[in-house]
């Protein structure tokens, strides 16, 4: 019986111990990149400026998103934006945080970057989890996708970050998502 437990036990230690592993690369060796839309858009944790040069060229990336907002007098900041140069791709930033809803005009714009900007996209965060997670949220209720499809952009690390209460808001219209975002989102913003 003691032998059949510990069988057990040392099967499932052994699952969990696999399961975090298998997350662990993903968060720090993949770079917690994944695909929403093929082609199209992008998201990933911050990237060396190395990676991200490897990874402009592997997805023919035209735009990269940095949802950190801008930070002339950070190292990463300078590196990300020297590799975009090298690469000849547009670099856009916005200041959004996980701790808040993004502003009105400041999603209104990403709202224009998605529609009219070049693409393949690559947006990214700090971790790629939380700003990363709602960009890939905002792109895909723009192509006339639901709020629950949306929300599975925010994978298991996202727990209850304010800036997700975006979908939720929305889900209460009826607008298409572009124009609630334009019309009715400043207001309860």
């Amino acid at each position: 019986m003691l032998k059949r437990f510990l069988q057990s036990l040392l099967a499932l230690l052994g699952t969990a111990a696999l399961l975090l592993a298998v997350v662990a690369w993903q968060y720090f060796i993949g770079h917690n990149f994944r695909t929403v839309e093929k082609g199209a858009f992008y998201g990933s944790r911050q990237m060396s400026g190395a990676a991200l040069e490897r990874t402009i060229r592997k997805y023919d990336i035209k735009t990269v998103i940095n949802l950190r907002g801008e930070n002339t007098d950070q190292d990463w900041y300078r590196e990300e934006t020297a590799a975009c140069r090298r690469a000849g791709v547009a670099h856009i930033s916005f200041g959004w945080s996980k701790n808040r809803l993004p502003p009105p005009e400041s999603l209104a714009r990403f709202v224009m970057l998605i529609e009219e900007g070049k693409k393949p996209f690559l947006a990214h965060c700090e971790g790629g989890t939380h700003r990363t997670g709602v960009a890939a949220a905002v792109y895909l209720l723009l192509r006339g996708e639901s709020p629950d499809s949306a929300r599975g952009q925010f994978g298991p690390m996202f727990k209850d970050a304010p800036i997700g209460e975006l979908v939720t808001l929305y889900e209460q219209s009826d607008l298409p998502f572009r124009q609630w975002v334009l019309e009715a989102y400043p207001a309860i913003y």
